[in-house]
């Protein structure tokens, strides 16, 4: 990400070699460890010029080894952690057994910019008018819910069978 004027930009960065610290907590007591990576987890992370994610390979206090990522969600979404570490396991797993290691990862950059270009599209434009012409008819929204259909149908028996909306939840989260 840079700043040009007062307009801030991401790009595609040059390959670099990513910088990858280590800690040694094995001298230490596990309440030691956890301060400490609360710590760096708690460290926003700028954006500008700089690495959007920090690696650290640990020795915890119990001896055992372990990855601590920090990353910005401008960076990766959920998805793109969870590939990350699905290819470092398997990666792992390669060097330990002394097999082929993984497949690259597919380049994205391609498809990227085709789904940015998406908006310029005639399937976009048919898409629009779909969508417009469905919501113009008076129709109440349905549920969405992280639990799936199960409290839209909780819902149903205790009021109406044919309420496709119910209650709002709130989330409230508290991260270290």
């Amino acid at each position: 990400v840079v700043k040009v004027g007062k307009e801030i930009k991401q790009y595609f960065a040059d390959y670099e070699e990513p910088e990858i610290k280590f800690l040694d907590f094995r001298r230490k007591t596990q309440e030691q460890m956890e301060k400490k990576l609360r710590r760096i987890a708690r460290k926003p992370i700028c954006i500008v010029g700089t690495s959007m994610s920090k690696v650290y390979i640990l020795r915890a206090s119990d001896g055992r080894w372990g990855i601590f990522f920090v990353v910005s969600h401008l960076m990766m979404d959920f998805w793109a952690i969870a590939v990350f570490f699905k290819d470092v396991l398997m990666i792992y797993e390669a060097l330990r057994k002394g097999t082929d290691m993984p497949n690259p990862l597919a380049p994205y950059e391609k498809l990227l910019r085709q789904e940015l270009n998406y908006r310029n599209t005639e399937a976009y434009k048919r898409d629009r008018a779909f969508f417009e012409e469905y919501f113009r008819e008076d129709i109440q929204p349905i549920l969405s819910h992280v639990n799936g259909s199960s409290e839209l149908e909780k819902y149903r028996k205790r009021k109406d069978p044919n309420w496709r909306w119910g209650r709002a939840y709130a989330f409230f989260t508290k991260a270290n």
